[in-house]
């Protein structure tokens, strides 16, 4: 026991300070590589605007609001020293009229050059921003629009190589859950939105790791799991994280499941339990050195974010938590692939029922499937105003179900 976590700790800190180092080296990349490629990249964001839908499900809304937010964070055009760049995650906010403006209309007016516009400096520093390692690289060579096309390539070219390495491991019928679950998350918006990718392809990388056969000892599996959370904290903005423990933890017990019901739901909540170690605490670790090395109280100013976002009072009106899970799944459940996979799983259900011999897994899958609700619940105030992507961690629920009634073998 103390010896894991001794070894949980040392592995954080080798990631805090590996991430810290790599967010140093992209921001040496001189702004004069990566300008023409903003310039050009103006044209898409007046042409969509703030969250555009592309049909009319909510669902379907881009957030075109946060992928300007990070390519102005990739560019920070400001005098400032490494550390406090690396740390402080500066951006320009526009202001106009005395008004700020949010971030496509300021990255419009940056780099489409408007006049009468005033630019202020402003920071983001509770996150990591870890995507600028591969942002700020890929603007060298592309505009957003070009980044949207090859982020669209690689999705689909990892989801059907993680559907045959599944049918060839586990079979097809979690193959196809797996389909049913990636349409769930509407790929569409997953190719043109990049806030919305980090966490898609950690979750993917880290099924097709599973898939491989090389984490069959459990420390292991839980030095990966712990490594997952960590990768996530680190890249992503607060979307749906839950994607990248669940679903590779599906495919971890489809392969590996005992039929000892203890020792899978023992299993299943230690896995939960490290990744959720390497999550918040590689986020603590951010706020932790952004205090000591900047002349910012990171710590203090997240802690109220944190309070704000997981209170149940939404614009001074108390919400239930039944009003976030009910305005979540509203959505959810206008996307057709959630239907299909609940007829797709139901049909054996009522014609065979639960398989008795793969008892043992039944209870670990029901567990995960209650983890969006966890979430939810432990985040009312955010999940329930940005229930327009959040909806996406009830992808889980869909897979686990599936998984826990149609047989692995």
């Amino acid at each position: 026991m103390i010896r894991n976590l001794l070894r949980n700790i040392v592995i954080l800190l080798i990631a805090s300070v590996a991430g810290f180092a790599a967010l140093m080296t992209v921001s040496l990349i001189p702004n004069h590589l990566i300008s023409d490629h903003l310039h050009d990249s103006v044209e898409t964001f007046e042409r969509e605007g703030y969250r555009p839908e592309i049909t009319r499900y909510i669902s379907s809304k881009l957030d075109n609001f946060t992928d300007a937010l990070m390519l102005e964070t990739a560019a920070q055009e400001i005098d400032e020293n490494i550390v406090n760049k690396t740390l402080l995650s500066y951006r320009y906010v526009g202001v106009q009229d005395g008004k700020e403006l949010d971030p496509v209309e300021t990255f419009i007016a940056y780099y489409g050059k408007k006049d009468n516009i005033e630019f202020k400096q402003s920071t983001y520093a509770r996150y990591w921003h870890g995507y600028l390692v591969l942002l700020k690289p890929l603007l060298v060579f592309l505009n957003y629009f070009q980044i949207r096309i090859v982020n669209m390539i690689f999705n689909i070219v990892l989801t059907a190589f993680v559907f045959l390495k599944i049918k060839s491991e586990i079979n097809i019928r979690t193959a196809i859950m797996y389909v049913l679950m990636w349409v769930s998350l509407m790929p569409v918006v997953l190719f043109c939105s990049l806030q919305f990718s980090s966490v898609f392809y950690i979750s993917t990388i880290a099924t097709i790791v599973v898939l491989t056969g090389k984490l069959k000892k459990q420390e292991n599996a839980l030095c990966f799991f712990l490594v997952a959370g960590c990768l996530t904290s680190y890249f992503d903005l607060l979307t749906y994280p839950l994607i990248t423990l669940s679903i590779p933890l599906i495919i971890y017990l489809s392969l590996y499941q005992s039929d000892d019901v203890k020792e899978n739901i023992k299993l299943t909540l230690l896995i939960s339990v490290t990744w959720a170690m390497g999550y918040f605490g590689m986020w603590v670790s951010k706020w932790i050195m952004a205090s000591l090395l900047t002349d910012k109280n990171i710590i203090s100013s997240t802690f109220q974010q944190i309070q704000m976002r997981s209170s149940n009072v939404v614009d001074e009106q108390k919400i239930s938590f039944f009003a976030v899970l009910a305005k979540n799944l509203i959505i959810f459940l206008k996307n057709p692939a959630p239907w299909i996979g609940i007829v797709y799983f139901m049909y054996p259900l009522f014609q065979e029922g639960l398989h008795t011999k793969k008892k043992g897994i039944h209870f670990s899958m029901l567990i995960i499937a209650a983890y969006p609700f966890l979430w939810y619940l432990i985040t009312m105030n955010h999940s329930y105003i940005h229930a327009w992507f959040t909806y996406r961690e009830l992808s889980i629920s869909l897979m686990a179900l599936g998984c826990m009634v149609h047989p692995t073998s």
